[in-house]
């Protein structure tokens, strides 16, 4: 899944040069007929390690990571999250 990984990692750099708001990662339903679900949960746990990494050094204070290991990565910015009425939780996850 490394390879999964890299290539999420490279989209979601893309978005962030394109200025991209809202998007999602490594959407479970694409990957479970080839993978389990413990090693999909662990693809996204290290995703989402790197992109709150970079995030954390590029964009502090201005994303949501949000992590659904039954369905996928979320990366949005502060005010995307409050316009979409995501939960209390889910923007305590504000990289800082």
């Amino acid at each position: 899944m490394e390879e999964i990984i890299n290539e999420e990692y490279e989209v979601f750099l893309e978005d962030m040069n394109r200025g991209i708001i809202f998007n999602r990662f490594l959407m479970v339903d694409d990957y479970e007929d080839e993978y389990s679900h413990n090693e999909i949960a662990e693809a996204m746990n290290a995703l989402a390690s790197r992109i709150r990494q970079w995030l954390h050094e590029n964009k502090p204070g201005k994303y949501i990571v949000s992590v659904s290991l039954d369905y996928c990565i979320f990366v949005m910015t502060v005010k995307e999250a409050q316009m979409r009425n995501v939960s209390t939780c889910t923007l305590l996850n504000i990289v800082k």
